[in-house]
């Protein structure tokens, strides 16, 4: 065989080699096979409660005769799942305690099942799954996998949460918590000071028990009526604006008089530059201002907010609408926000402030959070590198 045949061949091998990589996608735009997308349940990424609605579902699936049978005895029942994960199962009126090597180490690697409340009176590192029947509450400086309880949850101060927790009532986190992941409840969730936390979704969402003294009523807006600083458990922080601010004792702003203004049309404003609202204002429109914003004291904001910079609601700042800045989003004590408020740095969120509304709950998101006690929400808060609740 002579030597440029021996090339020849070299050649034609390698590009055969090359070629095979490529068939499968060349078959594939050929046949259009698989054009379909695949299929991803957005539960997982939107609901806070995925998890433990999982893990609810598994107990009748996986538990549902020996939870019978502990019932009906009235004796604690312990195995193991699949042959690999521990369980106990406790009847109603058992109280739980740990086993002399758990206690000793301060760590249980069971899956713990009550049947009624749960009260862990020793502060240890729980590695599997908790649920109660009725309600739960932990000791201080523990450490939890998940939790889920259908009455009410009350976590001790210094303990930690790795994956969820839920409460089929209320849910109360002692100071200095720290919840990873997501923590949800069907009633209410309070937050006390100190805690740090990435996902909170309830109707109601209270950071600390204690409201703070009201801020003074800004221009437009009628002060409310004191409440101290021992306000009940259930109560809502006072908010200067909160269905306080008299639309027509407002100066409405034109805007054809906004400095920097590019355009006006089908209700909306684009502001080319920075822009400050003056205090008192009514804006009736939709405003982009690529630039930062600051929206003046006791304003009225009808409709929604965007700037492409930092965005400021100063004291007792009405929004109607939705509230959304490309870096940070700073508001003041007081303001009220109907919409979601969105940032894509962080946002700080002052005492005071009410966001969301029974009726019509919503969304705080930002990277980072940081929240002060005496503020409302009703809705979610979603932290992507983490939120924290400051005095």
């Amino acid at each position: 065989m002579s030597i440029p045949l021996v090339y020849a061949l070299f050649f034609a091998l390698t590009v055969a080699l090359f070629a095979l990589a490529f068939l499968p996608g060349l078959l594939e735009i050929r046949r259009r096979r698989d054009v379909q997308p695949l299929s991803v349940s957005a539960d997982s990424r939107v609901d806070v409660r995925h998890l433990a609605n999982g893990f609810r579902g598994l107990l009748p699936q996986r538990f549902a005769p020996l939870l019978r049978s502990a019932q009906e005895t009235g004796k604690p029942l312990s195995g193991r799942l699949g042959n690999v994960e521990p369980f106990t199962i406790m009847p109603g009126g058992y109280a739980m305690t740990l086993a002399p090597q758990e206690e000793s180490a301060r760590r249980c690697d069971r899956i713990l099942l009550s049947m009624a409340d749960l009260h862990p009176m020793t502060a240890a590192t729980y590695t599997r799954e908790l649920y109660a029947a009725g309600a739960f509450m932990g000791a201080a400086k523990s450490r939890y996998r998940a939790v889920l309880a259908e009455g009410d949850v009350n976590l001790g101060p210094d303990s930690s949460v790795m994956r969820w927790i839920h409460a089929g009532r209320e849910l109360h986190v002692g100071p200095r918590c720290h919840l990873h992941g997501r923590a949800s409840a069907d009633v209410a969730l309070t937050v006390l000071g100190d805690c740090r936390f990435d996902r909170l979704n309830a109707p109601l969402i209270r950071f600390g028990e204690v409201l703070a003294t009201a801020a003074p009523a800004p221009q437009g807006a009628t002060a409310p009526s004191p409440q101290g600083d021992t306000a009940p458990h259930g109560a809502e922080p006072t908010a200067p604006g909160a269905a306080l601010l008299d639309a027509s004792s407002l100066r409405p702003l034109h805007p054809q008089k906004l400095r920097h203004l590019a355009d006006f049309s089908v209700g909306r404003a684009l502001v080319r530059g920075d822009l400050k609202i003056p205090p008192g204002s009514l804006v009736d429109f939709d405003l982009v201002v690529i630039g930062e914003l600051v929206v003046g004291a006791g304003s009225l904001c009808r409709r929604s907010l965007k700037g492409r910079h930092n965005v400021v609601l100063e004291a007792g700042v009405q929004v109607e609408g939705s509230v959304v800045s490309e870096r940070n989003l700073i508001v003041r004590e007081g303001c009220v926000i109907h919409g979601p408020a969105l940032a894509e740095r962080h946002l700080k969120l002052a005492r005071g402030c009410v966001v969301g509304t029974p009726q019509r709950p919503t969304t705080l998101r930002a990277e980072t959070l940081e929240i002060q006690l005496g503020s409302v929400l009703h809705g979610s808060a979603w932290a992507g590198k983490g939120g924290v609740v400051t005095s």
